[in-house]
């Protein structure tokens, strides 16, 4: 642990680091080929990953394509809270399963959230339902182009040549949007709990052979319709400092400035965004909250006409029992379920907020933080848990937070 006021460092060591990029590369690579390719035994690299795994400090998950995520509502909602009451609404909202992601967050929002429905419409009426929980503001903001996600995001402990090693040699042909079939959906389902799990695991669950699970999850990741990702937990990375800065680029330049954030060290995800000035949505990891004034200045300095409108750093993630709190701090089976639930129709009783129940209690703050608490995209849980996702970073949440 780093003395007080000093940024964390990586509570990794470089075997960890070596495992984590090997299996951001290749989520599935098996033991003897990561083994293989950073020279250590294979037991070795299963019985390291199994720790990191059960102690919540790194995770395999699935969630659906890009083309897919853009071919539902992904969205951010900033969310300002009445006083004393931002804990008893971050809890309500985590366990809403249309709730990828929940973040205590610096600035003139008090919550942001990374939502995913089925459309817009779904959208408008989660808006609605958030009436009983008498927010004082909330804004929300629509993913026209998702331009990269946390998926992308890689340590540096590898080689270009280890890394190509572990590349399978799979041709990815997108394909026109489709419906998810029964069995597809199940399979992502099962593999957001558990992204490493088994064929015959699978084949298990499925009820058909673990040729045709293979074949299938074959299927989907070459037509891009199935992302696989490792995840490990931000405060043990580190980078420990999560941000996310909004963006107004001239419109002439918006593919331009979204292909140099996303190839900037620190950006995690980089969405096009509509419903207010900022025409793009940029999150970020850091190691230090200066670092968040270095990227605004490369940034500025490298698009002429670039705004920056706003910024906002992470304070701390969520602590109720609900699926995108459940994400941030459990050891295993991190799930996407909040995404894979759009698949579905966009609507149902089930998919509403839980009932709101102010406590009696002025001042309530939440429960102590769990030491593998952690902002991710990605979502959780070991024992029994209900749909989550992550983005996903911001992060699918896991987010995606897709982040």
């Amino acid at each position: 642990m780093s003395e007080p006021g000093l940024p964390e460092v990586s509570a990794y060591d470089e075997a960890d680091l070596a495992i984590l990029h090997a299996l951001q590369v290749n989520p599935r690579a098996t033991w003897n080929r990561i083994a293989r390719t950073i020279g250590l035994d294979p037991g070795t690299v299963g019985r390291r990953w199994a720790r990191l795994r059960d102690s919540g400090q790194a995770w395999v998950t699935a969630y659906p394509g890009k083309r897919d995520l853009e071919r539902l509502c992904f969205s951010f909602v900033e969310v300002r809270c009445t006083p004393g009451r931002i804990g008893e609404v971050a809890d309500v909202l985590a366990g809403d399963p249309r709730v990828l992601t929940v973040e205590y967050t610096s600035g003139s929002r008090d919550l942001l959230l990374t939502v995913l429905t089925g459309s817009t419409d779904g959208l408008s009426r989660f808006l609605e339902e958030l009436g009983p929980l008498e927010l004082a503001r909330t804004q929300s903001q629509v993913v026209s182009t998702l331009h990269q996600d946390g998926s992308r995001w890689r340590l540096s402990s590898l080689t270009t040549a280890q890394q190509q090693a572990l590349l399978e040699p799979r041709a990815v042909t997108p394909v026109e949007s489709r419906p998810y079939t029964e069995a597809e959906r199940v399979l992502i389902r099962e593999l957001s709990k558990d992204g490493r799990r088994s064929y015959t695991e699978l084949a298990g669950v499925l009820g058909t052979s673990v040729n045709t699970v293979r074949r299938t999850m074959e299927t989907l990741l070459g037509q891009g319709k199935l992302t696989l990702r490792c995840e490990l937990s931000k405060e043990w990375s580190g980078w420990p400092v999560s941000a996310v800065v909004w963006v107004s680029a001239p419109p002439d330049r918006a593919g331009e400035t979204a292909r140099l954030v996303a190839g900037m060290r620190h950006s995690r995800l980089v969405a096009g965004i509509t419903g207010g000035q900022a025409t793009m949505l940029c999150a970020l990891w850091l190691r230090t909250p200066a670092e968040l004034q270095r990227f605004e200045s490369e940034l500025t300095g490298r698009v002429p006409g670039l705004r920056i409108l706003d910024r906002s750093i992470a304070l701390r993630p969520p602590e109720a029992d609900g699926p995108a709190a459940r994400r941030v701090r459990t050891p295993r089976g991190h799930r996407r379920a909040g995404a894979l639930e759009t698949l579905s129709p966009p609507h149902s009783p089930a998919a509403s907020l839980p009932p709101w129940n102010p406590s009696p209690a002025p001042g309530r703050r939440c429960a102590p933080r769990s030491p593998n608490s952690a902002t991710r995209t990605s979502p959780g849980p070991r024992a029994a848990p209900a749909g989550s996702s992550a983005i996903w970073c911001v992060t699918w949440s896991s987010t995606p937070r897709m982040c």
